[in-house]
């Protein structure tokens, strides 16, 4: 009987609360909190505080709720605690260290991820407000987790443990946005993703293809996009900003309006930047100065002095991002969203390739990519109703349409190549969340992808305007289509000790036909039907309170994709990439280990070791076509290779982090990682992994008092002397300084930044921040563009 009273009064606290606001705030400084996770102990579905540090409770409560943020202690309250008719204030403590963070994971489901054999890295809408970086990829490099390759400002190629590009998989709201060409050059599709919509990014190093498929080898890159959940009335926030950056002349504005009543919400941004030319540091080598850019008088090329060789002429572009939500919420156990993104890019030079000369003058005239255009829509449906099968299910209709192209022109030359390229991707993800009783967790789910490749090309006269039909970079109409299917199962031994493991099953088909009308190939059309198995087992242990130690044992694949069988490309001047119908996946096998250690409130260290090794590495090497080596190719006689399978590789490193809390305001951070990459070339030898970047860490101080944040940071990046260089950048003499004996090699660089945030009012906060303070000229490692020199920002927040 006094069971049924209990619950009887639970129910009664919680439909009688629901629909009122709760306010979080911080301690300390008394400031709102944003993007703070808020979850009651009955299974109802999570919510959140939105910039005034306000969240809507769920309609039915259990007799707890608890509240969750990456940087505060977490904190669990009766319900019956909270107040019947007044707005109830929640105050959080700061954490000097994290042991338990709370992830994602690819879907809405809130883990445990030091509960976890995988190392996950995340970044909270709060941060990535603080770093207050133009694009995702400087957003990226900021957090130390990842190493950014530039070939130009409008791009940005993440490097994550030795692995690159399409070894890397990006997802956006539980979607893969990685596609059919994505390609094993330097990739730029990530800053298509707007970072004023941002409010979680998750980082996962090493193999994650259990849950995520193909390309997930050397990590996943996580992005969820802000949201707006129903509230008990009508209510309208919007939020604006501006900002100015000095070295690349950027001018960014961003709005954003939520709108929530019953049932419904919508979330509307849309954000504009545009940048000049970008201006290196003053201190460093004179190799990287910008002498000389072409231009074009009276339908003549003419090659000009730089006034200014330190600005890098020909970097500036433009883009806009737009995004759409609309959230329906029609009962207490069942969620629809459907959402909408839109990037466009204006013509964006590619930099590194105008820095070429040939002979006295540069080789290229022009060489550009044309307008990038992402177009991303999806329908979401969450229902979380306990039954036999499932407690939660997520379903996922999505559609992607991605355009780029290639334009280029030699010096003196009246012909330009035009390439372009149409990709649609149409996918389905289900996943679905069985929690079997209090030890035993299973999580599985199916997901398929449809790749429709649309490619052409031509070559015009830029005199006459007259355009004849050119080599296509890749076959048009070509198909590639995934389907998996997964499980994961979480076994808690006991409080301490848990067990993860985990199996995917994987099969791709891709299909391409060739026309022979530009390259004599000895094949009319490529075919792959394939299969992997992948899986993993680790275990999370914590022995002490303040001691975590976590292992892991994992595997990944890559199946190849169109870029990698079917793409005729210049991959370098004086070499050719052609189709290869004969290849196959490439695997990966990963062991690692972590251990992360607390000392009171006042100390905190992490640590993370891993060894990796690829089989059958997918790699471009030295072919023959129809017995010949090298063959013509836009006027140029170049060396013909391919993408094969004609490697292997091995990976190994590791990261330390650590923070220091000083005082109440003042706290010390710390981070390095190491990465050591060797790959076997075609004569059996073992040479340096080219993704493998240097070693590279920062030291950190932060200050923090009632409205005022600020950090001092210091960057630091090892070198890659001439002998250490891989094969593919010991010849990219343009891209590198040179040593006494007139070798490319990469220098190594430090710099100091310092940033502050000061919240005016509620409603109005301002940003400050100077990059390179002492203006070092430098170029990190495999990049084809100076970084920033000396660099002063300024931007204003708003919220209305």
């Amino acid at each position: 009987m006094s069971y049924r009273i209990l619950l009887l009064f639970t129910l009664c606290i919680g439909c009688f609360i629901s629909g009122q606001n709760i306010v979080v705030k911080d301690s300390l400084t008394n400031i709102p909190l944003e993007a703070v996770l808020i979850k009651s102990n009955n299974g109802s579905k999570p919510t959140s505080t939105n910039h005034l540090g306000v969240a809507h409770l769920p309609e039915v409560l259990g007799d707890s709720i608890s509240f969750y943020h990456d940087k505060y202690e977490p904190k669990t309250i009766a319900t019956s605690r909270l107040s019947k008719s007044e707005q109830n204030t929640i105050f959080l403590q700061h954490e000097i260290f994290t042991l338990q963070s709370v992830i994602t994971t690819g879907t809405n489901w809130k883990n445990n991820s030091q509960k976890s054999p995988i190392y996950v890295s995340s970044l909270s809408e709060s941060e990535i407000q603080i770093l207050n970086q133009p694009t995702t990829a400087d957003l990226l490099s900021q957090t130390n987790e990842i190493y950014v390759q530039k070939s130009q400002l409008g791009g940005g190629s993440p490097m994550i443990r030795g692995f690159a590009t399409n070894r890397l998989l990006l997802t956006v709201d539980g979607v893969n946005m990685n596609n059919a060409i994505f390609r094993s050059g330097n990739l730029q599709n990530i800053i298509a993703i707007d970072p004023f919509t941002v409010k979680n990014i998750e980082v996962i190093s090493g193999p994650a293809s259990v849950l995520y498929g193909s390309d997930a080898i050397g990590g996943v890159i996580s992005f969820e996009t802000k949201s707006v959940l129903p509230t008990s009335e009508f209510k309208v926030i919007g939020d604006a900003s501006v900002r100015y950056a000095s070295a690349s002349e950027e001018k960014t504005i961003h709005a954003d309006i939520d709108i929530s009543m019953p049932k419904w919400s919508s979330i509307t941004s849309i954000t504009y930047t545009d940048y000049g030319d970008l201006k290196m540091g003053k201190h460093g080598p004179q190799e990287y100065l910008r002498q000389h850019y072409v231009t074009r008088v009276n339908g003549q090329d003419i090659q000009v002095e730089n006034d200014n060789p330190r600005i890098q002429r020909e970097t500036g572009y433009n883009q806009k991002n737009l995004l759409q939500k609309f959230h329906f919420q029609p009962s207490s156990s069942l969620d629809l969203t459907a959402s909408f993104s839109y990037s466009e890019t204006s013509d964006v030079p590619r930099y590194d390739r105008l820095l070429r000369y040939r002979g006295e003058n540069l080789r290229s005239a022009e060489w550009y990519y044309g307008p990038q255009q992402w177009l991303f829509s999806n329908i979401k449906a969450d229902y979380h109703q306990p039954n036999l099968l499932f407690d939660e299910v997520q379903s996922i209709l999505s559609h992607q349409y991605f355009t780029e192209s290639r334009h280029d022109r030699d010096f003196d030359s009246f012909l330009k190549n035009n390439r372009f390229e149409r990709v649609n991707v149409w996918g389905w993800e289900n996943a679905f969340l069985k929690k079997i009783d209090d030890k035993n967790t299973l999580r599985y789910g199916t997901d398929m992808k449809f790749n429709y490749v649309n490619s052409s090309a031509n070559i015009e006269n830029i005199n006459t305007g007259e355009k004849v039909p050119g080599a296509s970079r890749y076959p048009d109409g070509s198909t590639w289509n995934q389907y998996g299917i997964y499980a994961k199962y979480i076994r808690d031994i006991t409080s301490r000790l848990n067990i993860v493991s985990g199996i995917r099953y994987g099969y791709v088909t891709s299909k391409s036909k060739f026309s022979n009308e530009f390259y004599p190939l000895p094949f009319e059309e490529s075919e792959l039907k394939t299969g992997s198995w992948t899986g993993k087992v680790g275990a999370y242990y914590k022995p002490f309170r303040q001691l975590v130690l976590n292992a892991q044992f994992s595997t990944g694949f890559r199946v190849p994709n169109i870029d990698d069988m079917s793409k005729v490309f210049d991959s370098e001047p004086g070499s050719v990439v052609v189709p290869n119908p004969d290849l196959k996946p490439e695997y990966i096998y990963n062991i690692e280990a972590g251990i992360s250690k607390s000392f009171g409130n006042t100390f905190y260290i992490n640590g993370i070791a891993y060894y990796s090794w690829l089989e059958d590495a997918l790699v471009r090497r030295d072919f023959t076509l129809n017995g010949e080596s090298t063959m013509m190719y836009d006027g140029e006689l170049s060396q013909i290779q391919a993408i094969q399978n004609a490697a292997s590789a091995r990976v190994y490193g590791g990261m330390i982090q650590m923070e220091l809390n000083i005082s109440k305001e003042f706290k010390f951070l710390s981070k390095v990682n190491y990465t050591h990459g060797e790959e076997e070339l075609d004569d059996g030898s073992i040479a340096p992994l080219r993704h493998a970047a240097p070693l590279f860490g920062n030291l950190g101080l932060e200050y923090a008092k009632n409205k005022f944040k600020a950090k001092l940071l210091y960057q630091y990046n090892d070198g890659v002397k001439a002998e250490d260089m891989p094969p593919s950048e010991k010849h990219k003499e343009y891209l590198y300084a040179l040593d006494e004996n007139g070798m490319a090699y990469a220098p190594s660089w430090n710099i100091f930044n310092i940033s502050a945030k000061y919240k005016l009012t509620d409603y109005i906060s301002l940003h400050g921040r100077v990059d390179n303070i002492f203006d070092h000229l430098y170029r990190p490692y495999s990049s084809g563009i100076s970084a920033p020199g000396r660099n002063f920002v300024f931007s204003i927040r708003t919220i209305f």
